[in-house]
């Protein structure tokens, strides 16, 4: 699916409408992986999603910690980035796989290195278009 995104707020928007996919899902544990340049908005819609999942605090580019973990009542976030990762072997440091008893939402920024390695139930490409952005997703959190 393709959505226009015309501004911040649309962008937001979407992080609002995949919260509500993330929500009705009975997964215990989803992986979202996001694709796009650098200012695509890959952070904003992060930040969206987190927010409206129950997260009141900030939220920032794990681009130096790699991994920023955030948690609610219910829910332990872990938002990675991988940029800065040059070999697959590099993720095991951040133990993504360890065991949670609250829901894990996993959102990977830059996830190329780990496409073929790891599955994901929500992808999303962010590219520049005309003044905004296009959002293309592929979700297989909804089985049809």
């Amino acid at each position: 699916m393709k959505i226009f995104l015309k501004d911040p707020d649309a962008t937001g928007d979407l992080g609002v409408k995949i919260a509500g996919l993330i929500s009705d899902s009975s997964n215990d544990v989803i992986e979202v992986h996001l694709f796009g340049e650098l200012g695509a908005g890959k952070t904003f819609l992060t930040k969206s999603i987190l927010n409206s999942l129950g997260w009141q605090g900030i939220v920032k580019s794990p681009t130096y910690t790699l991994c920023d973990e955030y948690e609610t009542e219910d829910i332990l976030f872990l938002h990675v980035d991988l940029y800065r990762l040059s070999d697959i072997s590099e993720i095991q440091i951040l133990d993504l796989d360890r065991p949670s008893e609250k829901s894990k939402i996993i959102i990977i920024e830059w996830p190329e290195i780990i496409a073929d390695s790891r599955s994901f139930d929500l992808k999303v490409s962010l590219s520049y278009k005309n003044e905004g952005r296009e959002a293309l997703l592929e979700n297989k959190l909804i089985k049809k």
